[in-house]
């Protein structure tokens, strides 16, 4: 009883993981702060990086709703519940998150670090 589990070196992974040619398939996502991007692509029926073809007519229809809603509550809800889908079909599973630091010099000065832990710079000025 386990798992067996067969490594392989592929030089190109993004073409056989695009044609859906895997079992399983490790994938690195930086993640965003708004979760349309982090769902929709990965887990709507229609997303463009559903490489698992992952299809719930239920989760369509929430993260639609998603994106058409006009206030913060309204999409808090609706992610709610799609988040609780994903976590009930495990159409994904996530195997880390890692902990990205940032240092930035003392002599920049207007460094922003956004949400997605990208670093913005636009209006830093040196001291």
């Amino acid at each position: 009883m386990g798992i067996n589990v067969v490594l392989e070196f592929v030089p190109v992974v993004a073409d056989r993981t695009t044609a859906g040619d895997f079992d399983t398939a490790l994938v690195f996502w930086p993640g965003r702060s708004d979760p349309d991007y982090n769902l929709y692509r990965f887990l709507a029926t229609s997303g463009n990086a559903n490489v698992g073809g992952y299809s719930n007519p239920r989760l369509d229809l929430i993260l639609e709703n998603g994106r058409k809603a006009l206030t913060t509550k309204a999409r808090k809800t609706l992610y709610h519940v799609a988040q609780q889908i994903v976590l009930d079909d495990r159409p994904m599973i996530f195997l880390y998150h890692p902990t990205k630091y940032i240092g930035v010099s003392t002599q920049v000065a207007g460094v922003q670090i956004g949400q997605d832990s990208a670093v913005h710079v636009a209006f830093a000025q040196f001291r």
